[in-house]
């Protein structure tokens, strides 16, 4: 997706997309350093706009670990589709990442190794952004990752009180800087 598609895509729906560009290759590389991706058997995405983040998830997965991608934006989740075409190992829902429960139990999967999320929680109601950082938790295997990027520290709380540990991260090469919340169940 060109750059300049994108960032229409931010001018019409703003509450939706929390980014003014793509995330960096800095962030990415951030943002996957803690999936043990040769043991992960179950790898959720939320909000993966334009898939940077995807691409790689997609490039360093084993052929047998299951990739379940939320995009919201129709736009986006018809990028993904056309991208990445129809695999056994991906699926890709225009669904909010609020229906995280619904849609594993409808796949059959008890529990995600790693939650990848690239939502913008201060952007979306309230209680969205609950029920996305409540689901994400109660759908994790003890021990695994919720790996949530945000351009402030304002949801730090939250994740720290639903989560065992909750460490932060910094990409100062994005635009803008962001912050990696990397939460243990």
């Amino acid at each position: 997706m060109k750059r300049i598609d994108f960032v229409s895509e931010v001018l019409k729906r703003e509450t939706t997309i929390g980014a003014i560009l793509p995330s960096s290759r800095s962030l990415v590389r951030k943002m996957l350093a803690k999936v043990n991706f040769k043991s992960a058997g179950i790898i959720v995405e939320f909000g993966p706009g334009n898939g940077i983040i995807t691409k790689e998830i997609i490039r360093r997965k084993n052929p047998e670990t299951r990739l379940i991608i939320f995009e919201v934006n129709p736009d986006f989740f018809k990028y993904l589709k056309a991208t990445i075409g129809d695999r056994k190992d991906i699926t890709i829902y225009n669904r909010s990442a609020d229906l995280l429960t619904e849609t594993l139990h409808e796949e059959g999967i008890d529990k995600a190794d790693y939650i990848i999320s690239s939502v913008p929680l201060i952007r979306l109601p309230k209680t969205v952004s609950e029920n996305i950082i409540l689901s994400a938790h109660q759908m994790l295997k003890d021990g695994g990752l919720f790996i949530q990027f945000q351009y402030s520290l304002m949801s730090q709380r939250k994740l720290k009180n639903l989560f065992k540990d909750v460490k932060t991260n910094f990409a100062a090469i994005n635009m803008p800087p962001a912050f990696i919340y990397i939460c243990t169940k």
